[in-house]
């Protein structure tokens, strides 16, 4: 996998998280400092969903190729929960 397609990959599943949240009646009924706090909510969420598919993958993957580039993924998924999870604890 290419680091170009990992990169394109990451956006565009971000996008599609994004694009469902905004579309949700959590995120239609919130504004302000309540949305904030909503979006910040489902971005931990998400990235907790994402790091054990990802972890996952890592574990049990039969190529290797995939399963190294979870081993190389899941970190960074890591670092990015750990920030969702600081910001989301400084807006309640």
């Amino acid at each position: 996998m290419s680091r170009l397609y990992k990169q394109v990959f990451a956006v565009a599943v971000a996008a599609a998280a994004l694009v469902a949240y905004m579309q949700s009646p959590a995120a239609q009924e919130a504004s302000g400092a309540e949305f904030d706090k909503v979006f910040m909510q489902q971005m931990v969420k998400d990235h907790e969903d994402a790091l054990k598919l990802v972890q996952n993958t890592a574990k049990n993957a039969k190529d290797p190729q995939l399963k190294a580039d979870a081993e190389k993924t899941a970190p960074v998924i890591e670092k990015h929960l750990e920030e969702a999870k600081r910001i989301a604890g400084s807006l309640k």
